[in-house]
């Protein structure tokens, strides 16, 4: 199923389907339209930003934005602890 609507989007994700979604890309000039984006969407307990990013040097070609996970892995200490949200 592709692009449902919420509802049939977490009717699937509960039965353990995946979904897929298409997405839309936009180019901004203005970083400041970014910095916004970004601010506005951290403001949310446990959301995240994903960069995609080659060998700590390049730039790559996503950004994933995302909230409310269903499992949330920590780091600490060389040690990892899942935590299930």
């Amino acid at each position: 199923m592709i692009n449902p609507n919420l509802s049939k989007f977490k009717n699937q994700h509960k039965l353990k389907k995946k979904n897929q979604l298409f997405y839309k890309v936009k180019k901004v000039n203005d970083d400041n339209d970014v910095i916004n984006l970004i601010n506005n969407f951290l403001t949310e307990k446990n959301s995240f930003i994903f960069e995609s990013v080659e060998k700590g040097l390049i730039k790559g070609r996503y950004t994933i934005f995302g909230r409310n996970p269903d499992k949330i892995w920590e780091f600490n200490n060389n040690k990892s602890y899942l935590i299930e949200n």
